[in-house]
């Protein structure tokens, strides 16, 4: 995953590259619900949801990720559900989704997205530690 601010559109995106400091994240252990922060360490800003938001005028509701200053409430908070040793599912804690790679397509610089919970491998995610 990469933090990309272009033109100020702060978004999550992939990256096949490793080891930019745009790729890392902090991800910390909250004691009071056992829920996670993602945190970003070239913007220090926090990843979250925003509201739900009507979609084309329709009653589908999208839901888009954001990257916020601080931590404020469930919007900021995530966990991590694993499906074996290596690969994980990231959903947030205020909404009923999950980061996903869209139609699957995981090529460098696709946008991902939060998507209602599906269990799917696009939305299964391996994580890597890095030591500064």
């Amino acid at each position: 995953m990469k933090y990309d601010n272009i033109e100020k559109n702060n978004y999550l995106s992939l990256n096949k590259k490793e080891g930019k400091k745009s790729e890392l994240f902090k991800i910390e252990y909250q004691n009071d619900d056992g829920s996670y922060t993602i945190k970003s360490l070239i913007s220090n800003t926090f990843l979250g949801v925003t509201e739900n938001i009507e979609y084309y005028n329709t009653n589908e509701k999208s839901i888009s990720l954001e990257f916020y200053p601080n931590v404020d409430g469930k919007k900021q908070k995530w966990y991590f559900l694993t499906n074996n040793k290596d690969f994980y599912y990231i959903t947030s804690a205020n909404e009923l989704c999950s980061l996903d790679i869209p139609w699957g397509e995981a090529n460098d610089d696709s946008k991902i997205k939060c998507y209602y919970a599906n269990g799917t491998k696009s939305q299964m995610f391996k994580l890597k530690m890095y030591n500064n």
